[in-house]
C-alpha cells in the first residue's frame, strides 16, 4: 500500500479483517489506508463502494472504522451478521490458481482450492482468541447441502481430494458431523 499511495496518493485504499477492526488507529497511522471495514465486509464493502463513489456520507455506513478530521479512528454503528445459508460459495473459477507452476513442479497455492468454511464464529471466550468478540461470540452455520455441495463442486471442477476445514469451531454442531 505504501508503494501504491506513493505513486497514486488519489487511490482510496480500504482494508478489513482482524487487525484493522481491532487496532484501527495503528493501521490508519500508517498513512496508507483510508477506510477499514470493521468485522464481516461482505455488505460493508458493498454498500461503502456504493455510498463513497455515488458521493454519499460514509459515516451512514454500519460497520466501519473512519478517520476524523483529526486523523483519529472512530466507529460507526454495526452491521448485522450476514446469514451464512443465503451466502453462495467463493467463486473459486475466478482464481487464476493452476494445478502446476510453469516448470511442472505442484502449486502449493492450489491446494488451498479444498479450503472451506461452513461457519463462522465461537461461543467461547478464550482471552488469547480475537473470535469471540470479531464474531460477537455467535455462531452460525451454513446449510449442510450448502456444505456438501460445495465439496462435491470442488471435488468434480478441480479434482481436489483434500480439503482445510477453516471454522473456529467446525465441531459445535454435531448434527452436521453424523
Amino acid at each position: 500500500l505504501a508503494k501504491i499511495k506513493a505513486v497514486r496518493p488519489d487511490v482510496v485504499t480500504i482494508m478489513g479483517g482482524i487487525h484493522p477492526s481491532y487496532l484501527p488507529q495503528e493501521v490508519f497511522d500508517t498513512g496508507h489506508v483510508d477506510f477499514i471495514c470493521n468485522g464481516e465486509g461482505e455488505a460493508t464493502f458493498v454498500e461503502f463502494l456504493r455510498v463513497h463513489f455515488g458521493g454519499g456520507d460514509v459515516t451512514k455506513v454500519k460497520g466501519m472504522w473512519l478517520k476524523d478530521a483529526n486523523g483519529q479512528a472512530f466507529k460507526t454503528p454495526p452491521r448485522e451478521l450476514v446469514d451464512l445459508s443465503k451466502m453462495p460459495p467463493p467463486a473459486r473459477d475466478l482464481m487464476p490458481i493452476k494445478p502446476t507452476l510453469p516448470d511442472g513442479t505442484p502449486n502449493p497455492a492450489y491446494s488451498d482450492m479444498g479450503g472451506v468454511m461452513f461457519s463462522r464464529g465461537c461461543s467461547a471466550n478464550c482471552d488469547f482468541c480475537a473470535s469471540p468478540t470479531f464474531w460477537r461470540r455467535n455462531v452460525r452455520f451454513r446449510t449442510v447441502d450448502q456444505m456438501v455441495g460445495e465439496v462435491e463442486e470442488i471435488q468434480r471442477t478441480y479434482g481436489v481430494t483434500g480439503f482445510g476445514i477453516h471454522d473456529d469451531i467446525f465441531t459445535a454442531n454435531r448434527k452436521v458431523l453424523y
